[in-house]
């Protein structure tokens, strides 16, 4: 049911490893990224998803607030893979943990697109 979940929703839903390497991204996180089907993603690292200015907010912002307390929610551009534009998102990321030991295993993320709630705005 859980991976049925993140298989059906149009948000770009993403595991990576603490190392930054991407675990995971479901079908609607790939068509919002216009990564092409033949791209095995286990192949790419978070870097690869994300605009200059997006990395670098990841890299100074989201990721150690994820470390340090577990979650971080706020906006950042994801790159559309085949045009390189930066497409605007609400992000939400958090850790994993082990459930025995309750040591970080994962970094996960949940991206939704902004563009139609921007085009509203006056």
């Amino acid at each position: 049911l859980y991976r049925a979940f993140a298989e059906a929703a149009p948000q770009f839903i993403a595991l990576a490893r603490l190392d930054g390497s991407v675990i995971y991204v479901n079908p609607g996180g790939r068509r919002l990224a216009g990564i092409p089907d033949d791209v095995d993603v286990t192949t790419t690292s978070i870097a690869d998803f994300l605009t200059p200015e997006g990395l670098a907010a990841s890299i100074e912002v989201e990721q150690p607030a994820v470390m340090a307390h577990g979650r971080w929610t706020g906006e950042t551009t994801l790159r559309h893979w085949p045009t390189g534009e930066g497409i605007p998102v609400q992000v939400s990321s958090f850790l994993l943990a082990d459930p025995e030991t309750g040591r970080p295993m994962a970094l996960a993320t949940v991206q939704s697109d902004l563009r139609e709630v921007i085009a509203l705005l006056p």
